[in-house]
């Protein structure tokens, strides 16, 4: 087995979700005496989990798993942005800081929108980053605010007299 093996929060590993080849493997929490673990144990970061096999009734030296479950942090940036309509903005237009960023419709599921997705004024869009292959499961939101540009203003208040 290779040691140590990265997990995702999101995938509430544990012991079953181990890598490990071997015949009738056995759980450990010590490698010499401690408590065998249910294979439905749930694994916990830094932790060091020993694995053994049996084979013909004999049992193995036990050997150390270190396990590092990763939590992504959302990316970061101001939740209120705001934009020029003539600047046409899209997803991209937004300033946030963050690796791999994905933007939702939707805080708690949603569909991925491109990043060419053209920005709709008050509307809120929520963003994750991926490190590492773990995607946050914390979204940040942003509502964007559009203005008018002085021009638009006066032409959008002579065709609301009209």
């Amino acid at each position: 087995t290779t040691s140590p093996q990265n997990f995702c929060i999101q995938q509430n590993a544990n012991l079953r979700s181990i890598t490990i080849t071997g015949q009738n493997i056995k759980w450990y929490d010590a490698l010499t005496n401690g408590t065998l673990l249910s294979d439905a144990t749930p694994l916990q970061n830094k932790n060091t989990y020993y694995a053994s096999q049996t084979v013909n009734g004999c049992e193995s030296n036990r050997i150390p798993v270190a396990i590092n479950i990763q939590n992504t942090n959302a990316p970061t940036g101001n939740s209120q942005q705001t934009f020029c309509i003539s600047q046409n903005p899209t997803l991209n237009t937004i300033v946030i800081t963050g690796t791999n960023i994905k933007w939702y419709d939707n805080l708690t599921s949603g569909n991925i929108l491109p990043i060419s997705t053209p920005l709709i004024n008050g509307q809120t869009y929520y963003a994750t980053q991926t490190l590492n292959g773990c995607e946050s499961p914390t979204k940040l939101s942003v509502t964007v605010i559009q203005l008018l540009n002085r021009r638009e203003i006066e032409i959008a208040s002579k065709g609301s007299a009209l």
